[in-house]
């Protein structure tokens, strides 16, 4: 989350996602009849999936690209790489109260694995809401369950990460308990004033070559790093590493393949809505 060129590398999980909930809900976007659509995407990370992904299923004479992020680190990264004419890359606090600028901008607000990052989902759609303008609408997709999640619970308990990860259910997706997260996040939406809500549940799997590929993707949604030491971070993704090898949680499948394949489960919520 704060190394961009790391997240750049290891980010397939993410960039299948996005693919995923495009696949599943692009058809029922309602693009502008003059094609001159004002989008956004939040949580924009780095830039890939906002370049090579969602920028390539636009119409091709959008008026404009914003990417949003919390992140300084990423957002200066996509400026500096892909940042044109007409796309741009802003900081953004989704939970916030939207910028003035930003009120009834957007015909449409996409969003890949930004979400489970935020605690106060009400207020998170709520500002997408309010930015969409009268008939826009929504892609969003994010992690509702994973197991990086219990591995990053159980480390903060640990004497040695303890100092460093004492907000660790900041980081942890508001739905990785949940017994139906599909119904909660359907009526979030409701809540915030959308229509047209569809919202499902997907059960995935994700496939790494080699332990290195594993490694260096947990590292780079990592969001304790900025604050453990430079000289421990090896140190503490071994232990990373250890614990979730204890927990039977990396399933090796060698197939005749030169790499192991690491196969890690999860769950996806994704969901369409507009505004009208």
């Amino acid at each position: 989350m704060f190394n961009p060129t790391l997240y750049h590398k290891a980010n397939s999980l993410q960039r299948r996602d996005a693919t995923d909930v495009l696949d599943k809900y692009l058809h029922l976007v309602e693009w502008r009849k003059d094609g001159k659509d004002v989008v956004l995407d939040v949580g924009c990370g780095e830039g890939d999936v906002t370049i090579n992904i969602l920028l390539k299923r636009l119409p091709i004479d959008f008026h404009s690209l914003t990417g949003g992020d919390l992140s300084v680190e990423m957002v200066d990264y996509a400026k500096n790489i892909y940042a044109t004419d007409k796309i741009d890359f802003v900081l953004m606090d989704i939970v916030a109260e939207p910028k003035p600028e930003h009120i009834n901008k957007y015909d449409h607000i996409f969003s890949f694995n930004c979400l489970n990052w935020a605690q106060d989902q009400a207020s998170a759609l709520r500002s997408m809401y309010n930015m969409l303008n009268e008939t826009g609408d929504c892609v969003i997709t994010l992690v509702a369950k994973h197991r990086i999640f219990d591995i990053w619970k159980l480390m903060s308990e640990d004497p040695r990460w303890e100092q460093y990860m004492r907000n660790t259910d900041k980081y942890i997706s508001p739905y990785n308990n949940s017994l139906n997260p599909a119904v909660e996040f359907r009526k979030l939406l409701l809540g915030a004033g959308f229509k047209n809500v569809k919202v499902q549940v997907k059960h995935k799997t994700h496939d790494y070559i080699g332990m290195k590929n594993y490694r260096d993707s947990a590292a780079a949604v990592n969001p304790f790093f900025k604050d453990i030491p430079k000289h421990l971070h090896e140190e503490y993704l071994d232990h990373f590493m250890y614990i979730t090898g204890e927990l039977g949680y990396l399933e090796e499948d060698n197939n005749g393949r030169e790499k192991e394949l690491i196969k890690t489960n999860y769950s996806s919520l994704l969901a369409y809505a507009s505004k009208r």
